[in-house]
């Protein structure tokens, strides 16, 4: 992450977690990230999306064009010093992203939500539902989880 004050550059190459400002400046950093994608890409045969710090990248085309439209998005990832995770990269018809599956075909777009999720998300429901009173941590982490399904099946795009 760069900044000019007083026409003097810095770059920053690492940004500390813990400070309460740091997701905030993630956040701007990731947003422009991905309009710099949208201009230096437009109207390609990739797509894109990035969910706080995970990247996916969907390419339709051959294999040879869009290998090589990937390979000048991750070009630009690495000029702008975007620290990817490449032990958690992926490639395929199908893949894992943000606690889900996503499967691409000709004709739809599959996404599938682990069973292990599911069925935890479930005993919760039960447990509460046996409680009289419950703590406002526990219901807001169930509220979270019963989002992320919400959103993955009513957000999911299509072909």
């Amino acid at each position: 992450m760069c900044a000019s004050v007083d026409n003097v550059y810095y770059s920053f190459r690492v940004l500390i977690f813990g400070a309460a400002g740091s997701p905030t400046v993630w956040g701007r950093f990731a947003a422009w990230w991905g309009r710099t994608l949208a201009v230096v890409f437009p109207g390609s045969h990739l797509r894109f999306q990035i969910y706080v710090d995970d990247p996916s990248f969907a390419l339709r085309g051959p294999v040879s064009g869009a290998g090589l439209l990937l390979g000048r998005a991750l070009l630009w990832s690495a000029v702008l010093h975007v620290p990817l995770a490449w032990p958690k990269s992926a490639g395929g018809h199908s893949t894992d992203w943000i606690g889900a599956r996503f499967g691409v075909s000709p004709s739809e777009v599959t996404v599938t939500i682990p069973p292990r999720k599911l069925e935890e998300f479930a005993q919760e429901c039960r447990a509460l539902r046996q409680l009289a009173t419950v703590h406002v941590r526990r219901l807001r982490s169930l509220a979270g989880k019963a989002s992320f399904i919400a959103c993955l099946l009513y957000t999911s795009p299509s072909p």
